[in-house]
């Protein structure tokens, strides 16, 4: 388990957690790199039933963190273009190093970059890890899965409500493994407001609490990791005995 919490005088709580669930091995992986201007924050999940997922959910994430910091100066001058190029080499190097290990594993992807300066953020993910852009009780934005029962959700065969705990949830079209770089998705550049935030998921969050639930555990800012731990223990409790690995980063903007 990883705790982390911090908030400054700008007035943006950021809160990390990731619960082991009712499995053996952790294999989500959450990540966080920060500058004055910038954070990323970043959620990988390791494709259980496959050889060493903590290793390959583990391994993006360095590799994500160590391309920020090389290239955090291009930041500032051209977004999109560089975080492009972060999360494309990122996964590039993970590809390789997973094929030169002979490693089966793979893992998905989500990560976001908040620019504090200019007040707005710019995503990617590749699989069933989610990012939602909320406001208070209310989600404006989330990324759509690269799985089954999304595409299940898109042709109106079922409900979103009803993803979480269809029996093909977990099928992936998209991951990251040693076979070949896989497609990104990217978000274009987006603002966001007084009151709002970002979180950044694993699917053992997203599959047990519903989609109009996602930002109603913020009561006070200043006690965001003590309101984010009560929601992860409801969604452990909701997962019952077969709950998945469950991990979640959040930032949000109190203004």
């Amino acid at each position: 388990m990883r705790l982390f919490s911090f908030f400054t005088p700008k007035k943006w709580f950021l809160a990390q957690f990731s619960d082991i669930g009712q499995r053996k091995v952790n294999e989500d992986c959450i990540g966080k790199w920060q500058n004055k201007q910038f954070i990323l924050l970043a959620v990988a999940d390791g494709l259980g039933g496959h050889e060493a997922g903590e290793v390959a959910s583990q391994l993006i994430i360095k590799q994500l963190l160590k391309q920020t910091e090389q290239q955090q100066k291009k930041l500032a001058k051209q977004l999109e273009k560089t975080f492009q190029s972060i999360v494309e080499q990122a996964v590039a190097q993970t590809t390789q190093q997973l094929a030169q290990d002979k490693l089966t594993a793979h893992t998905t992807l989500a990560c976001v970059l908040i620019d504090l300066k200019h007040s707005q953020f710019i995503s990617a993910h590749i699989g069933d890890s989610r990012i939602y852009h909320f406001a208070e009780k209310q989600v404006l934005w989330r990324t759509k899965d690269h799985s089954v029962v999304q595409m299940l959700v898109e042709d109106q065969e079922i409900d979103e409500a009803d993803m979480g705990k269809h029996p093909e949830q977990g099928i992936l079209t998209r991951s990251i493994s040693g076979k070949r770089p896989a497609k990104i998705r990217f978000s274009k550049i987006t603002p966001f407001y007084k009151k709002q935030g970002l979180l950044v998921c694993s699917d053992g969050y997203w599959e047990n609490i519903p989609v109009d639930e996602v930002s109603h555990f913020i009561q006070k800012p200043q006690n965001l990791l003590r309101d984010l731990k009560k929601q992860i223990k409801e969604a452990k409790k909701q997962g019952g005995k077969d709950c998945d690995n469950i991990s979640v980063a959040v930032f949000f903007n109190e203004g």
